[in-house]
């Protein structure tokens, strides 16, 4: 608060100046005020006293508005956020970056044409068969011989997809997910390659590059019991029958084909 004071005669008109300061404040909130009872000197003078009290509330307003604004401001980073958040919505990008889980479950060769497998889903996320493929690898052979890349299809996790002789005997088995006469084609010796999307091996059936003595999977069921793949990659030995468990079943062949085990 200012407080100026100015001196004039009694009873004579005059004219005030005020400062310049005063002069500029354009505020509504200035007061003046001119008595007698101020005279305390009884020399017939009276003080002009000019109260001056917006300055300072202007300017701490202006502050205000000013820091407000400044925070105003500063919201706009929350709209970052909601990129973050859209980030986590992409879980499809999870099926095809995660590793693929895919395993053969079960092996039948009965001769003839009643030959099969099964395949289990062994990812957390369902898989799309599609990006998938299987091979196999004759006799002597240490490479693919011929490829099946699965039809597009859907399997869900630790459920079963089969994959069948095309003449299949349908007494033994009904309605195969798949059907490939040069993959099911297999003689007791052959061996089975599953791979991934980018063509990775995710599990085998027997050694790719060791041929076994001739028939020595013929007239069997073998069923998995270690669900872990193998890949079968040089240095890592998938030996069958540390993987699966044969069963000879001739009465019920197929018995608990295509049904998924207990997860």
């Amino acid at each position: 608060m200012l407080l100026w004071g100015i001196t004039a005669l009694s009873h004579v008109a005059c004219t005030v100046d005020f400062p310049s300061k005063l002069q500029q404040d354009t505020a509504t909130n200035d007061s003046a005020t001119t008595d007698s009872d101020f005279d305390s000197d009884s020399d017939g003078s009276d003080t002009l006293f000019v109260t001056d009290s917006d300055s300072f509330s202007d300017s701490v307003t202006t502050g205000t508005e000013t820091d407000t604004d400044t925070l105003t401001d500063t919201d706009t980073l929350t709209d970052t956020d909601t990129l973050t958040e859209t980030d986590t919505g992409f879980s499809t990008d999870t099926i095809t970056t995660s590793p693929t889980c895919l395993v053969i479950s079960e092996y039948l060769e009965y001769g003839g044409n009643n030959r099969a497998i099964e395949l289990l889903n062994c990812s957390p996320l369902p898989l799309k068969m599609e990006l998938q493929s299987i091979c196999i690898v004759r006799d002597a052979d240490t490479d693919c011989s011929a490829t099946y890349t699965f039809t597009k299809s859907k399997l869900s996790v630790d459920k079963v997809a089969t994959l069948c002789h095309p003449a299949l005997d349908t007494s033994y088995y009904g309605t195969c997910t798949y059907t490939s006469i040069d993959i099911a084609g297999f003689d007791g010796n052959d061996r089975l390659v599953l791979k991934d999307e980018n063509g990775v091996v995710i599990d085998v059936f027997g050694d790719p590059a060791i041929p076994p003595p001739a028939g020595q999977w013929a007239g069997v069921e073998y069923r998995r019991h270690d669900y872990t793949p193998c890949p079968g990659q040089p240095g890592v030995s998938c030996p069958v029958d540390s993987y699966f468990t044969p069963i000879s079943d001739t009465d019920t062949p197929f018995g608990d084909f295509g049904i998924a085990p207990p997860p």
